[in-house]
């Protein structure tokens, strides 16, 4: 989902579940390990619907997000529904693909609702506590067209993999590397401008394939232009079923106040 901090107030921190994208899981596969898209929100959150974003009580910052959707789009958009009626502080566009566009097609698509000023790009298979606010004023201490958060010990069949100078610069990106120069991943959350799109491919139109992802076609022509961000809070890879079911106990763990 992208989110427009054009009138953040506040700290907000966020736990997206399954919303709009997934990395390749066999929808047979997926129903038969979760039950489909309700029970494996239930299984990250405990609860049943799809765990978009949490919002602390009279603490929201953020006043709209864009969410594209794609399989299973239905069952999102009666969540979303339901979930806009008691929230009705916070703006949520969908955008939905009968094609996938990738994830920098879809940014591409929304250019117009991005806007001037700075906006976040969050992975829909990361389940996290991440305040926001820390994240956009580090951003805009910088002069970088994108800010990219980073964690450590990432595996590199999961993440793409970053390098970075002593400046925090990133210097080398590749995604899922055979061979990983470092240790240090892509955490899903990203800071933009309208510059990102200097950096896209030339021939977008000529393309053999609509699919424009940020990892393959965007984000490796902006190397020397990205700024690492490592907060050190919580953040897990939901990206399968296995790794779905992992993250409950881990969330359920920090529910319950356990180490």
């Amino acid at each position: 989902c992208m989110i427009s901090p054009r009138r953040i107030r506040h700290c907000s921190s966020i736990a997206p579940g399954i919303v709009s994208h997934y990395f390749p899981v066999r929808e047979r596969r997926w129903k038969r390990k979760t039950g489909g898209l309700k029970d494996s929100a239930r299984i990250t959150c405990g609860v049943k619907g799809v765990c978009l974003t949490k919002i602390p009580k009279n603490e929201s910052g953020i006043d709209e997000v864009l969410i594209n959707t794609h399989w299973l789009h239905e069952q999102v958009e009666d969540f979303v529904e339901q979930w806009s009626a008691r929230h009705e502080q916070l703006k949520t566009i969908l955008y939905h693909e009968p094609i996938l566009l990738g994830s920098a097609g879809t940014l591409l698509a929304n250019r117009q609702w991005a806007g001037q000023e700075p906006f976040f790009i969050i992975y829909g298979d990361n389940l996290t506590r991440f305040d926001l606010r820390k994240m956009l004023d580090f951003h805009g201490r910088q002069r970088q067209p994108l800010t990219i958060r980073i964690y450590r010990r990432a595996d590199a069949k999961r993440a793409g993999i970053v390098c970075l100078d002593e400046n925090d610069i990133v210097i080398d990106f590749e995604e899922k590397p055979e061979k990983p120069k470092s240790d240090v991943g892509a955490g899903g959350i990203y800071i933009a401008d309208n510059r990102i799109f200097d950096y896209y491919p030339k021939q977008v139109d000529n393309r053999s394939s609509l699919a424009l992802d940020l990892s393959q076609h965007v984000l490796p022509r902006l190397v020397g232009k990205m700024k690492a961000y490592d907060s050190g809070e919580f953040s897990m890879d939901i990206g399968t079923p296995e790794s779905l079911a992992e993250a409950r106990g881990h969330w359920l763990q920090r529910m319950h106040g356990e180490t």
